[in-house]
């Protein structure tokens, strides 16, 4: 396993990467790749965040295939310190022996080493900077396959008396098939959690 990195990514682009954490670890690295069909193994959904649980397996149900996720986080200083002492140990143990990382999906087992790996980051406060922006937005992409017009527009009209969603599409090159942005930009916790349940609400009014 090489090309991992933990480089921050916009979440539109998710769907382009490959997903892995190290073993043992918190963070997630990831790696270039052409999008896979999605392969629910082994302890899948504990790997996902809490609250986006239960809408993935409404999705999976109904036989849409979703992408990496994130449900939005407010971590503090406190929390990016950690991260930054993990990524510092991880980066030696990529340089020397190798890291142990798991798939995001499959819970497939690497091994990432590079003897020229250096972190995407000069500093612990420009890894905290770029982190604290990134982080308290709430994603999830979905594919539509070719034909979904209905669903699609159900959504659409459903969304719109939510104007704290936000869903954007994007045509793939997979026979027609959409990917369905689907952010949120919660003030806390308890207001993440809230709009994740109104937008499983707005799947089980339209599917």
């Amino acid at each position: 396993m090489d090309e991992l990195t933990p480089a921050i990514v916009a979440h539109h682009l998710w769907w382009r990467r490959r997903w892995f954490r190290a073993i043992g670890g918190a963070r997630y690295y990831h790696a270039p790749g052409p999008r896979q069909p999605m392969r629910t193994g082994r302890g899948f959904y504990e790997r996902v965040d809490p609250q986006l649980r239960p809408l993935c397996r409404l999705l999976h149900a109904r036989g849409l295939q979703t992408t990496p996720s994130c449900q939005g986080h407010f971590h503090g200083r406190s929390y990016f310190e950690a991260r930054w002492e993990e990524l510092q140990r991880e980066a030696a143990a990529i340089r020397g022996a190798g890291l142990g990382v798991i798939d995001a999906e499959t819970g497939a087992r690497y091994r990432f080493r590079d003897a020229g790996y250096r972190l995407p980051w000069l500093s612990f406060e420009s890894f905290r900077a770029r982190s604290m922006r990134h982080q308290r937005t709430g994603y999830l992409g979905v594919l539509l396959p070719a034909g979904q017009h209905t669903l699609l527009s159900r959504l659409r009209a459903a969304s719109r008396q939510d104007t704290t969603l936000h869903l954007a599409t994007k045509h793939l090159p997979y026979g027609g098939v959409r990917l369905l942005h689907i952010q949120i930009r919660p003030h806390d916790p308890e207001d993440g959690s809230r709009q994740w349940q109104r937008v499983q609400a707005l799947f089980e009014r339209a599917l």
